[in-house]
């Protein structure tokens, strides 16, 4: 529902938040391209991903397991994210 009071249907189109639940489906994704051989939990990604250095400056190699674990040591990235409308 878009509007419990009114019981005003949801859309589409309407965004909603998720919060961490994105968190847990990226990691499985992830890991299945690990158990699938194409990419390494070691593998350093930080030239693999398109504007990552520009966008966040990581403070120095970042691998999938560090961005996995959340232990790559990269600050908040909330400025570099796009605004909602």
């Amino acid at each position: 529902m878009r509007d419990l009071e009114f019981l005003t249907p949801a859309l589409a189109t309407d965004r909603a938040d998720i919060a961490s639940v994105t968190k847990t489906m990226t990691a499985v994704a992830v890991l299945k391209l690990v158990d699938d051989g194409l990419i390494g939990l070691d593998e350093v990604v930080n030239h693999a991903i398109p504007g990552f250095t520009a966008a966040l400056e990581p403070p120095g190699p970042i691998t999938v397991r560090q961005l996995l674990s959340q232990s790559s040591g990269m600050p908040e990235v909330y400025g570099a994210l796009p605004h909602k409308c």
